[in-house]
């Protein structure tokens, strides 16, 4: 009996350790609180000093080096001289543009345990609620990922055909012929995927801010099959969009403006839209590399 109740102590132990450790990771990794234009620095600048003051080559080793730190509170980073101050309970400032300042904010509950999993066949319009969709726990890291099974290519023809975005919400059918048009009306997508008019090109898109200017950048996945499943990746990576079709890396691009999240929902599939259904569509709000992608492309669907 004593021997049962020795194993059970040590079986809660672990469990409560494990599900501390994952909290922790995950509410000192949000940033819903980084803020462009601001520092994060002792509240008495005169007598306190921050904990640390190092070079770093990306703003996400700052956070990470604030993460490992339990007595940081936020950090400054620096873009021009990539300097990262962490700093224990600091005070925001308002600063120039060049500064970057992150504060450490818990995480609600409910957003740590949604699954990423947010539809397994679509074949109509569907719509996703922002909820299920929180921003990323580190800043512009995160992953999203689809099987698309397109049957005609001749549905729709001469008009960008909806597969999915985040963003911007239709009002009425999407009736695009030329890109430009489409891009003014739907400027919010992170990200954004269309099939082209006239061809079996597949672009990729995403809302970017460069000197306070929104734009639509892209990237096409040419001569994608017809009437046979792929698989595509999308991994965002700061400034960096990765795109994968079928597992593997097709192509990684530096963007020229900063990728901006936002609180809209995701709409899947909206008319005018393409003859053929979605699969297993997922979303990471974590930092992804190769292996987590992988793993997606392994779990393959079965068809309708």
């Amino acid at each position: 009996m004593n021997k049962e109740i020795y194993l059970t102590l040590v079986v809660f132990t672990i469990a409560i350790i494990f599900i501390s450790y994952t909290l922790y990771n995950y509410y000192t990794l949000n940033t819903e609180t980084v803020l462009t234009g601001y520092t994060y620095l002792p509240k008495n600048l005169a007598s306190d000093d921050p904990i640390a003051r190092m070079q770093v080559e990306h703003r996400a080793d700052c956070a990470v080096q604030c993460v490992r730190d339990t007595l940081c509170d936020g950090y400054t980073y620096d873009t021009d001289s990539q300097m990262c101050t962490t700093t224990h309970d600091g005070l925001l400032r308002k600063d120039n543009n060049n500064n970057i300042a992150w504060e450490k904010t818990e995480m609600s509950l409910g957003q740590l345990f949604i699954k990423t999993l947010l539809a397994g066949y679509i074949s109509t319009d569907l719509r996703i609620a922002k909820v299920k969709l929180p921003s990323p726990s580190m800043y512009n890291n995160c992953m999203f990922s689809f099987w698309v099974h397109v049957r005609d290519h001749y549905k729709n023809f001469e008009f960008w055909k909806h597969v999915m975005h985040k963003g911007t919400e239709p009002d009425g059918i999407i009736n695009y012929r030329d890109w430009d048009d489409l891009a003014v009306d739907f400027p919010d997508q992170y990200i954004g995927a269309w099939l082209a008019p006239f061809t079996n090109n597949l672009r990729i898109c995403i809302t970017t801010i460069q000197n306070d200017t929104r734009q639509l950048e892209y990237y096409d996945l040419l001569d994608v099959p017809i009437n046979k499943a792929f698989f595509v990746g999308v991994v965002i990576k700061e400034k960096y969009l990765e795109i994968y079709t079928d597992g593997k890396l097709q192509h990684a691009i530096l963007l020229v403006g900063e990728p901006e999240f936002n609180n809209g929902d995701l709409f899947i599939k909206y008319d005018k839209t393409f003859n053929g259904s979605l699969y297993n569509v997922n979303y990471m709000a974590l930092p992804v590399g190769y292996t987590e992608v992988l793993g997606m492309y392994d779990e393959k669907p079965r068809m309708e």
